[in-house]
């Protein structure tokens, strides 16, 4: 099998893992930069132009042609939210796109209508307004968080996340984001303990695996960085009834805020692997081993449970 993971010259112990599973012929990577980290580890590694370049497709099916990869997997946002949006254009190449389907995409692609799926279902979330109706509001509640709204600007230069604690904060984010103010959302601050929830689903969207993973430290790109195995059953239910609402593919994740008085506030939903799957891999629990079963065409059993 020759995978080619688009945009993961950062990726570098997903492209690890992924090499080492039995399998894998070839893990073939591209990236905006030549001198990426993840170019120096791929078994072979491209520079292509940006997601949204209009010379990003002419390349890809270039290096398509010259690989004859098997499987594309999506890991950065930017380029799961490329496919989403070019979905029958994928279609035509003769490789597995390893992403969920367009009905699930369009929930978790927009923080918008991921917010408005939990509420309709009745999922603990967090209150989150469109940042041009939250201007309009008379009585603003501080201290709030803006973010972007579309998936594609995580992990770019356009990105802002910001803690407002009053207007003096709005106002300076206003001239900074002028023109853009419609590609950004603001969320109620919550405080507690921020958990990734990692989950694998079968080719029919059952879910044979739940691992909590606690966040204690985030990179530059607001990824994960340190973490620590968390056993608590309390999330179960939530990621049963979301995944039985939408189908999910292979490894993904939500995430959780748990407060001290142990109520719960999901925020998000990455339909993708995530940068804690390395952490639930090292904890005993490989959804990397599993995703190339699935890809195969094998049953999917996960018995073993992490270690914390």
């Amino acid at each position: 099998m020759k995978l080619f993971i688009p945009g993961a010259g950062a990726k570098v112990n997903h492209i690890l893992n992924f090499r080492e599973i039995r399998g894998v012929d070839k893990v073939i990577i591209s990236d905006i930069y030549p001198w990426a980290y993840g170019n120096f580890v791929a078994d072979s590694a491209y520079q292509l132009p940006l997601f949204e370049d209009p010379d990003f497709f002419p390349q890809f099916e270039k290096l398509l042609e010259q690989e004859k990869f098997d499987v594309c997997l999506p890991l950065h946002d930017a380029s799961l939210y490329l496919f989403y949006n070019n979905r029958e254009r994928m279609e035509q190449y003769p490789f597995t796109l390893a992403m969920n389907e367009q009905r699930t995409c369009e929930v978790i692609v927009d923080k918008l209508a991921t917010y408005e799926f939990f509420m309709t279902n009745g999922i603990p979330t967090a209150r989150m307004h469109r940042l041009d109706l939250f201007i309009q509001l008379k009585t603003r509640q501080y201290p709030c968080f803006l973010k972007p709204r579309l998936i594609h600007m995580r992990g770019t230069a356009k990105q802002l996340y910001l803690k407002l604690e009053d207007d003096d904060d709005l106002e300076y984010v206003l001239k900074r984001i002028k023109g853009r103010e419609d590609g950004y959302v603001v969320q109620e601050f919550l405080d507690g303990t921020e958990v990734n929830i990692d989950f694998f689903c079968d080719d029919l969207g059952v879910v044979k695996s739940i691992v909590p993973l606690e966040r204690q430290g985030m990179g530059l790109n607001r990824g994960i960085s340190r973490g620590k195995i968390r056993i608590d059953d309390r999330f179960t239910p939530y990621v049963l009834k979301i995944a039985e609402k939408l189908k999910f593919w292979g490894a993904n994740q939500i995430q959780c805020y748990l407060d001290d008085h142990g109520n719960l506030a999901f925020t998000e939903i990455n339909g993708r692997f995530s940068g804690s799957s390395v952490f639930v891999k090292e904890a005993g629990v490989n959804f990397f081993h599993y995703f190339v079963r699935l890809l195969r065409g094998e049953p999917i059993e996960i018995r073993e449970t992490p270690a914390r």
